[in-house]
């Protein structure tokens, strides 16, 4: 399977968890037109885009009018409400990890644990 491949797919489990562990927009409450948010950049920071603490379930107004024309003041809100988060986020952002066929493997373990986990909870 190619790297791109796996990217797709593991951007879909994603989202699909986001809506279950997140089910609304985090910022306004909005159920309508949710869209993922990376804190950290999917492009800047490749192997962050697959980390569930670095993934906010938004509406598509507050990613666009919010997340992406404020972003300072969107970092000072994730930290407020989520600052451990946002530490955790900080130390993964600095360390070296290769886009590798085991770095997918680990990642699909944790991305479907963590989906069968919240499916157990909520049915």
């Amino acid at each position: 399977m190619s790297h791109k491949y796996l990217i797709q797919k593991y951007d879909r489990l994603c989202y699909q968890i986001l809506l279950l562990r997140d089910v609304r927009c985090q910022r306004c409450g909005s159920t309508e037109n949710l869209v993922p948010s990376h804190c950290y950049g999917k492009k800047a920071w490749p192997t962050l885009r697959h980390e569930l603490d670095n993934l906010l379930l938004l509406c598509d107004e507050c990613h666009t009018d919010f997340w992406h024309k404020f972003p300072n003041e969107a970092w000072e809100w994730f930290n407020e409400k989520w600052p451990e988060r946002n530490t955790r986020l900080l130390l993964l952002s600095m360390q070296k990890v290769k886009l590798n066929r085991l770095h997918y493997k680990d990642t699909a373990e944790e991305l479907h644990r963590e989906y069968d986990r919240l499916n157990e909870i909520i049915f």
